[in-house]
């Protein structure tokens, strides 16, 4: 029961004063849930056809990540979400705990009470996300759509729309609980205002109704039908819907592009693609100019589709695997729907899948909805387990699952004093800093991300009087896991450049610049070091690319019209200068 409750609370949890609130503290209730799943009694198991293909997928990942650009960090899963071993052994031992506890055979009082914890954990978000569509923000983000609990406006909708399918079709039994996830689960799709929720409710709903009886028909459509009318009456939503806004429209664009980009990029790797995590370092080489001027160059570590993301993360092997693995489970669903006891909870949770996986066609997972899912998924695939498993076994597994999650732990802790110690580097405090950094590093000593984001934040905002080997170690560190990861070796052309080792800065720079063709960041830097270099036609070819490049920036245009007093054209440099000034806010 105590597993059951933990990974339908987990959702919910957020970790105060941490700089990311949601993705090692859920991660970390995972794995307590797996350790506490694994003392009881398993009635239940994940059937041999459906073991082999874990196994398979598992075997594909761990290949593609050894051939990877940066092997050892995504085996272990990488920033922002950590999905190599980190993640995805919390989102399978959530499959297997719903295979163990939930499946054909087990106990339905457990399955009331994943309800029940669902509806406490819905009900709250809920809550959240009401005060944060009224303007007020409990949680400080800098975002318009910050996504309550779970920290992405997206995902949001996706575990409302999943909820509002695992309780719809008992809102007819008068079920309170189940009455109670539905609205919040309604209210997490309408508040979300993301298009891809509004269609993971809409196909959460013909679930029910194709696989419900007339009555639960009634009640699903005219609850789809009350979906939209507040979805339409909600401004942000509306606005989102209706394509009424500049933004909405860039959004679909945008998906276009990074869709037609990854494509690309899975051309290039078609057999087990570039690795669990790999997208993060390898999209930049394929992200074209026309995206980076419409979104930017952001850190992308996923393609915003849960097919692409599979498809780039194993190749086509791993999307033959778990297409063979979602056939098992649709077989499932459709033997389990004749059952007389197992019936309801079967409809439930293929409904709940299908509306959650439907946002994730424009989506990626992340540890905030996904073992959830992946808990309905293993109740579907379960079958009733012959002889027991033995005490020994699972005390070892249980054992691992616990280390797991101290692991899990320190590493959500570790959140709190890098967010103190980047608070301390923009108020001057640089003992402070490095203080709270060391604290960091040592609560996640296996984290090279976390040792790339400190040294960004030493190099981007240099301590007075700290000497430069402060950040060295963190960005050595970092460059030894990711070798050719842009953003790491911007970081180092920056730190040679500001320890006046021009030709060394711009050897680090070039080798970006080779990784991501179209960073302006990268030309920016470059333009800059260039300069200094009297390299002036260089310097301003670059900087022209990164204003090119960020036509809503001032930055570049600045650093440009400097370049031009320079080199004595004063008029080039004043009319550069005014249209930089007429860019800022």
């Amino acid at each position: 029961m105590a597993a059951v409750w933990i990974l339908g609370l987990a959702p919910a949890v957020f970790l105060p004063g941490a700089l990311n609130r949601f993705v090692f503290i859920k991660l970390t209730l995972g794995a307590a849930a797996l350790a506490c799943a694994l003392m009881a009694t398993l009635p239940g198991r994940v059937p041999r056809g459906s073991r082999v293909l874990l196994i398979l997928a598992g075997i594909t990942l761990a290949s593609s990540a050894l051939l990877g650009q940066a092997p050892l960090a995504q085996l272990i899963g990488r920033a922002p979400r950590y999905e190599g071993l980190v993640a995805l052994s919390v989102y399978v031992g959530a499959l297997l705990t719903g295979a163990w506890l939930l499946g054909p055979g087990a106990n339905p009082v457990l399955r009331s009470h994943l309800v029940k914890a669902t509806a406490v954990a819905a009900s709250l978000i809920a809550f959240v996300a009401v005060l944060e569509a009224l303007g007020l923000h409990p949680l400080a983000t800098s975002t318009s759509r910050p996504g309550s609990l779970l920290g992405n406006a997206t995902e949001q909708g996706a575990f409302g729309a999943g909820v509002v399918g695992l309780c719809l079709h008992a809102v007819v039994r008068r079920d309170r609980w189940a009455i109670c996830a539905v609205v919040a689960g309604g209210v997490l799709v309408v508040t979300s205002a993301s298009r891809g929720a509004l269609l993971g409710l809409v196909a959460a709903v013909i679930v029910t109704v194709i696989m419900g009886a007339p009555q639960v028909r009634r009640v699903a459509l005219s609850f789809l039908g009350v979906g939209v009318v507040a979805a339409l009456a909600l401004p942000l939503t509306r606005q989102r819907l209706l394509m009424q806004s500049p933004l909405s429209q860039q959004t679909v664009t945008g998906r276009g592009l990074e869709w037609t980009e990854t494509l690309h990029l899975i051309g290039q790797h078609p057999l087990l693609g570039v690795g669990p995590s790999g997208f993060r370092d390898a999209s930049p080489l394929v992200q074209s100019a026309q995206y980076v001027r419409l979104a930017g160059a952001g850190r992308l570590d996923s393609p915003h589709s849960l097919l692409l993301q599979i498809a780039d993360g194993g190749g086509l092997v791993l999307l033959f695997i778990a297409a063979a693995l979602g056939w098992f489970l649709v077989r499932n669903i459709l033997l389990l729907r004749r059952d007389v006891t197992v019936g309801p909870w079967a409809i439930g949770a293929a409904a709940a899948i299908a509306g959650w996986a439907t946002v994730l066609l424009t989506h990626f997972t992340a540890p905030g909805s996904t073992p959830l899912f992946c808990l309905l998924a293993g109740s579907l695939l379960g079958e009733p387990r012959p002889r027991p498993v033995r005490l020994v076994i699972r005390r070892a597994a249980a054992a691992a699952a616990t280390v797991l999650g101290a692991v899990l732990l320190f590493a959500a802790i570790a959140e709190i004093p890098l967010r103190n110690g980047l608070r301390a580097l923009q108020v001057g405090d640089g003992p402070a800093a490095v203080r709270d950094f060391g604290t960091a590093h040592a609560l996640r000593p296996w984290d090279a991300d976390l040792d790339a984001q400190i040294a960004h934040g030493l190099i981007a905002q240099p301590i007075p009087g700290q000497p430069s080997s402060v950040a060295d170690v963190y960005l050595h560190r970092a460059q030894a896991v990711f070798p050719e990861d842009p953003w790491t070796l911007t970081d180092a052309g920056l730190q040679t450049g500001q320890d006046g080792k021009l030709t060394e800065s711009l050897a680090y720079l070039d080798h970006a610049h080779r990784v991501a063709p179209n960073d302006p960041q990268v030309y920016l830097i470059r333009g800059q070091v260039r300069a200094r270099a009297n390299n002036t036609a260089g310097a301003i070819a670059d900087l022209r690319a990164s204003a090119s490049l960020t036509p809503k920036s001032p930055m570049p245009l600045q650093v440009l019209g400097n370049v031009y007093r320079q080199v004595g054209q004063t008029k080039l440099a004043d009319a550069v200068l005014a249209q930089a000034a007429a860019l800022r806010p």
